[in-house]
């Protein structure tokens, strides 16, 4: 079984360096497009502009095109303000990957936050290969966010905070974050039209609720992929022996005896309901789920996403 509390990355420089390019060799492979017509057509252009479409408008950030400014908004409401156009040849892609207690956690050689990172990688080296932006949050006891980039040195910072060292759990959890909380800041830092991968085990958002508001809402504005993380033992618990299980905060500790048949089979069932609920969540909010397991090429289970 991994542990936490190791000083070394989850992922090391060299094999980012070997994903990215694996990940570009398969995107190049698989989206070959000869543009042999100046005319438009069902598919995208390769090359990159600004729409014409007026999309919305936003207060002026600095760094933001000054030829886009609206001055008759800017002159009735007092503020800044600037014209926002759905750019039809553009993309962004924003990464929220999952490193809270229950990611700290594997028994095939390798943590859920671990696969999580290395999918967190893919997924970016994919959008970077065709040219899109690529932001990202890590979810954790404090949101971290990563600005938009469409370099490998912008996107850089994200994958590092993705594969940092695993840290041991926290007894406290009451100041752990959700993804419920969290949505309405995705809401107001993704642009319309982008897509959202939800890197994680769900763990949280399998638990039951007080409510039916499923804590992923859909959103007409962008598309949400949820990618859950699977450990082997999540789904079938092996005949080990005598097991002693610790929370993953940290907090109580229970012994169990794997090797008793009728306690496996109800812990399996347990675990069906459990993913059946979170399949439903999804289908009610309109969100493609994908399972990657640790165990298994994370670029191959992938690579219908890419």
């Amino acid at each position: 079984m991994a542990v936490v509390g190791t000083r070394h990355p989850l992922l090391e420089s060299a094999e980012i360096e070997q994903l990215q390019r694996e990940v570009s060799a398969h995107v190049h492979r698989n989206n070959r497009r000869a543009v042999a017509t100046p005319y438009h057509g069902p598919s995208p252009s390769p090359h990159r502009g600004h729409g014409m479409d007026l999309q919305d408008m936003r207060p002026y950030h600095p760094g933001d095109d000054i030829r886009h400014m609206d001055w008759r908004a800017t002159a009735r409401s007092g503020r800044p303000t600037t014209k926002g156009f759905l750019e039809e040849r553009q993309r962004s892609v924003l990464l929220v990957v999952d490193r809270r207690g229950p990611m700290m956690f594997g028994t095939r050689g390798e943590l859920k936050a671990a696969s999580a990172a290395r999918c967190a990688a893919i997924l970016a080296f994919a959008a970077l290969a065709v040219h899109e932006a690529v932001a990202g949050m890590i979810l954790n006891r404090r949101p971290q966010w990563f600005a938009p980039s469409r370099t490998l040195d912008g996107v850089a910072p994200l994958l590092r905070a993705a594969s940092a060292p695993p840290v041991e759990p926290v007894r406290d959890t009451t100041d752990d974050v959700t993804l419920s909380a969290v949505w309405p800041q995705l809401e107001r830092h993704v642009a319309r039209g982008a897509t959202i991968y939800l890197i994680s085990d769900f763990h949280e958002e399998m638990q039951p609720r007080e409510d039916d508001r499923a804590p992923i809402p859909h959103s007409p504005r962008h598309e949400t992929v949820a990618v859950r993380i699977v450990d082997p033992v999540e789904r079938d618990l092996p005949a080990a022996g005598r097991l002693r299980l610790v929370a993953p905060n940290g907090g109580d500790t229970v012994v169990i005896d794997s090797d008793d048949p009728a306690l496996r089979e109800r812990y399996s069932e347990h675990m069906n309901r459990r993913e059946e609920q979170l399949r439903m969540m999804c289908n009610r909010s309109g969100i493609p789920l994908v399972h990657v397991e640790t165990q298994r090429s994370a670029l191959r289970q992938l690579a219908e996403l890419l």
